[in-house]
């Protein structure tokens, strides 16, 4: 993790997310699953587009204002998407950090949490402010996205891009599927 580029990503990502959580207050539930479902496709196809990715960070080839300029971009994109939709948040934060921070795999990855990090807290913040959690189902899978993110990046350091990518890919698939069939349900229903 480059702590000059996480934590002031963190706090565009953080600003960003807030504002977008405000949004999704107003917004009718059957939109936003329409643009979860939308966007999901999107983020897989960024995936593929993206076939290799760095094994060493190119962030010295930049210069410090298109460094600062670039992070204010990710940090922001990043806050509007997870504050906003959530799923595929934080496969698109290493998207980010790698096209246009230059960062390798790794440091994207770990750059990514911090990201993911400020853009949850945020948004568990303006939730839980508005009454909208569920703490009952938010508890569990809080602990078991831990238990998971731990394991994930004891992998990820381990076995690096060769690893990473392939289960970028995979999750992505799984909730596109996951969403399309939320999706499908909704209108067998009616």
């Amino acid at each position: 993790m480059d702590l000059k580029i996480a934590v002031p990503m963190g706090i565009w990502c953080f600003v960003s997310a807030w504002a977008a959580s405000k949004i999704v207050l107003f917004l009718d539930g059957e939109f936003l699953k329409l643009m979860i479902v939308a966007a999901m496709p999107v983020i897989a196809a960024l995936i593929l587009v993206q076939r290799s990715y760095p094994e060493t960070s190119g962030l010295h080839t930049l210069t410090r204002r298109q460094i600062a300029l670039r992070m204010a971009l990710c940090g922001i994109v990043m806050g509007l998407f997870d504050g906003m939709l959530g799923p595929g948040s934080g496969t698109l934060a290493i998207l980010l950090c790698t096209r246009f921070l230059k960062l390798d795999l790794r440091t994207a990855s770990g750059n990514a949490k911090t990201m993911v990090f400020a853009t949850t807290l945020a948004s568990a913040i303006s939730y839980t402010m508005a009454g909208q959690v569920l703490w009952n189902i938010t508890i569990p899978v809080a602990l078991c996205g831990i238990a998971g993110s731990y394991i994930g990046s004891g992998l990820a350091m381990k076995k690096g891009a060769k690893f990473i990518r392939p289960m970028m890919l995979v999750i992505a698939a799984l909730l596109i599927i996951k969403m399309f069939a939320d999706v499908l349900a909704n209108y067998v229903h009616l």
